[in-house]
């Protein structure tokens, strides 16, 4: 028997109620959904995020990440190439620069702790993307992280899994592609190219595209800086063929239907 706490993607992932695979009961830990499954635990996916046996407190099995610092960048470009942009495209990063709770530990084998506790770092962090955004809608999207020099490239990736980028996907309108990412261990003030691509579909060539953020003076060995990137639109004149943003959003059109 396993235990396995809902993020807050519960209701999307159809996990509300015993009908969900694999759930057999649930319960509510210090207000918190917690429901017991029959999957073995390599067959939980993290659209459930495994936890402690029930008995256990919902602080053991969901750590409190420290936010120190948040940055916000926000580029409107409207030329290149010497053409005026028809529309001009919006592109915005968020970097949050946290504790880095495993920092100087070693090798720690049991990172979900760390991927439990970026549920809440996803919804802070798509609050202030959404806002940066403005008027503007979504098209694209990328993530990345930097570890300070006391922990090591796995810790990041623990915090940007699906489990932290659902949240971002339900405030902006959904996502059914799967997000572009890079990592890496660096000292303060190391530049990191962000990869983006296309929301819905990867295939969208005018989306391939990205943005080089640096955290003045971070992350700090014992932090890591977690940024997420949206745009409102791909590539000024991209123009190397393949599907468009319309064709994604008329087959999208036509499946809700």
């Amino acid at each position: 028997m396993r235990t396995g706490m809902c993020s807050s993607s519960y209701q999307r992932w159809n996990l509300s109620s015993k009908s969900g695979p694999g759930v057999i009961s649930e319960n509510r830990i210090d207000g918190a959904l917690v429901c017991i499954c029959d999957l073995p635990i390599d067959k939980l996916s993290d659209k459930v995020i495994v936890g402690r046996p029930l008995k256990s407190s919902l602080r053991e099995i969901r750590m409190q990440l420290n936010v120190r610092r948040t940055i916000v960048t926000v580029e409107d470009r409207n030329e290149a190439e010497g053409r005026k942009a028809a529309a001009p495209v919006r592109k915005v990063a968020v970097v949050a620069i946290v504790e880095n709770p495993l920092a100087g530990k070693g090798y720690v084998d049991d990172l979900k702790p760390l991927i439990a506790a970026s549920v809440d770092l996803g919804a802070f962090i798509a609050a202030r993307a959404v806002e940066a955004l403005g008027p503007h809608k979504a098209q694209s999207y990328g993530k990345a992280g930097i570890v300070g020099l006391a922990g090591y490239q796995e810790h990041a990736n623990a915090l940007l899994t699906t489990a932290f980028a659902n949240p971002i996907r339900d405030a902006i309108g959904g996502g059914d592609a799967w997000i572009s990412s890079m990592t890496k261990v660096a000292a303060p003030g190391t530049m990191i190219d962000v990869p983006m691509n296309h929301k819905d579909d990867v295939y969208v060539r005018s989306h391939y595209d990205g943005m080089s953020v640096v955290v003045p003076d971070g992350p700090q060995p014992d932090e890591v800086a977690i940024i997420f990137c949206l745009a409102s639109g791909g590539r000024l004149n991209a123009r190397v063929g393949g599907m468009t943003h319309d064709e994604v959003e008329a087959r999208k059109a036509k499946a809700s239907a």
